[in-house]
C-alpha cells in the first residue's frame, strides 16, 4: 500500500521493525492495533512523524505490559484515561485503549470509556488527525478515514469534527491555529466561523492547560505567524489583552518571521516587554508561570522602563550600566533585538560586546 511505502521511506528501519513486531504481538494477543492521528497525517504529507500514538481495540494497558515483557521494554506510566506510555529500547509510544468520551461540562476533562476505533477517531479534534492505519498485518491495510481527513489534506484545510468541538474543549481553538500555520493550511470556512464564535470558551479552560498550549505555540518555528493569526481571529484578546501590543509589534517586525526562533523564553519575554506592570503580573497569574520563566518575564518587562528613559535622555551612563549588570545576556539580547533600529539597541549591543571582552 502507498502509505506503507511512504512510512518505510520516512522511518528508520529499527523503528519500522519495532512497529511490525508490535503488530505481531497484538495479533497473538487477539487484538487489533493501529497507528493513529498525527503519525498518519505526517506520513501522508511526507514528513517525519513527531509522535507515535497506537490505539488498541481492546485492553490497551494490558497490551502495553505484554509488549514490554515480550519486546524488552517498560511501561513508564498509566493514566485514568485508559492510556499508557511504553518505552522499548529508547522508543516511546503512547498506547491507547480505543475509547469514547463525553464532557460533563464545557472545558472539563472528558469522561472516557472503552469503545471502537471509530469511537476513538470521532473524539479527536480535526479530520486530519482522525485517521488510522492497522499494523497487525504489515503492508496489507488501507487507511481508516471515516471523516475525510485525507481529502482535507489534499485541500490543505483544517476542519473540526463536531460543531460543539470548541465548546467541549476550547484548547482546540489554539491547536487549530497551530496546525494551520505549521502545516501551511487554512481553516475550513465553517471551522473558522465556529472558532470565532466560541473564543469566549477559552475562559472555561484551567490555566495549566492554557499554559501548555501557549508553550506549544512558542515552540513552533512559525510562532510569529501563529500569534498574528490568533490576534486576527480574536483569540489573543480572549486569552489576555495584555498580549496585544507585543503581538502587534511582531506583526510589524517582518524580520522576526525570518528568524525561525522556536523557544518559549524568547517569545514570552518579547511579548512581556510591551506590557505595563499590571498587565505583566496578570499575564503571569493568568497562565500560571513560575520559577525561572516567571522571573525572566518580569525582568524583561522591567527593562522597558530603562529603555524608555534611554530614548528620552539619549544617554547611557554608569547608573544604566550598573543596572544592566544584574541581567542575563539572553534577556539583554531580546531587548537589543526589539530596539534594533534605535539608540537602545545600539547601547545594548555595545554593552554586550564589552561584557564579552
Amino acid at each position: 500500500m502507498e502509505v506503507f511505502t511512504k512510512l518505510e521511506q520516512l522511518m528508520p528501519p529499527t523503528k519500522l521493525e519495532l512497529l511490525n513486531n508490535i503488530g505481531k504481538v497484538a495479533t497473538g494477543y487477539g487484538v487489533s492495533v493501529y497507528i493513529v492521528g498525527g503519525v498518519v497525517r505526517d506520513v501522508l504529507l511526507g514528513t517525519m512523524p513527531r509522535d507515535f500514538d497506537i490505539v488498541v481495540e481492546g485492553d490497551g494497558i494490558k497490551l502495553s505490559h505484554i509488549l514490554a515483557s515480550t519486546l524488552g521494554g517498560n511501561v513508564l506510566s498509566v493514566s485514568r484515561f485508559l492510556t499508557s506510555k511504553l518505552n522499548i529500547k529508547g522508543n516511546v509510544f503512547d498506547i491507547v485503549t480505543a475509547r469514547k468520551e463525553s464532557y460533563p461540562r464545557p472545558g472539563a476533562l472528558p469522561t472516557v470509556s472503552p469503545g471502537t476505533l471509530r469511537d476513538d477517531l470521532a473524539r479527536r479534534d480535526f479530520s486530519i488527525n482522525a485517521m488510522a492505519l492497522k499494523i497487525n498485518d504489515w503492508g496489507k491495510e488501507q487507511i481508516v478515514d471515516p471523516f475525510g481527513g485525507e481529502k482535507d489534506l489534499e485541500h490543505s484545510q483544517v476542519r473540526v469534527l463536531q460543531d460543539t468541538s470548541f465548546q467541549d474543549d476550547a484548547t482546540r481553538i489554539m491547536r487549530a491555529i497551530k496546525y494551520e500555520k505549521r502545516l501551511d493550511m487554512v481553516l475550513e470556512k465553517r471551522t473558522e466561523s465556529l472558532l470565532i464564535s466560541n473564543v469566549s470558551m477559552l475562559d472555561t479552560i484551567e490555566r495549566y492547560r492554557l499554559r501548555k498550549e501557549l508553550k506549544l505555540w512558542c515552540e513552533e518555528l512559525r510562532c510569529s505567524s501563529i500569534l498574528v493569526r490568533a490576534f486576527d481571529l480574536g483569540v489573543i484578546g480572549a486569552l489576555d489583552h495584555g498580549l496585544d501590543e507585543g503581538v502587534q509589534f511582531i506583526r510589524k517586525a517582518s524580520w522576526l518571521c525570518e528568524k525561525k526562533i522556536a523557544t518559549e523564553r524568547f517569545w514570552l519575554s518579547l511579548i512581556a516587554y510591551f506590557m505595563d506592570c499590571d498587565e505583566c503580573s496578570r499575564f503571569i497569574t493568568r497562565f500560571g508561570f513560575r520559577g525561572s520563566l516567571a522571573k525572566m518575564i518580569r525582568a524583561t518587562n522591567r527593562l522597558k522602563y530603562l529603555t524608555d528613559s534611554l530614548i528620552l535622555n539619549d544617554k547611557f551612563d554608569l547608573q544604566c550600566q550598573n543596572y544592566l549588570d544584574c541581567y542575563d545576556d539572553s534577556i539583554l539580547r531580546i531587548v537589543a533585538l526589539i530596539n534594533r533600529n534605535n539608540i537602545v539597541g545600539e547601547h545594548m549591543d555595545m554593552y554586550l560586546s564589552k561584557r564579552k571582552s
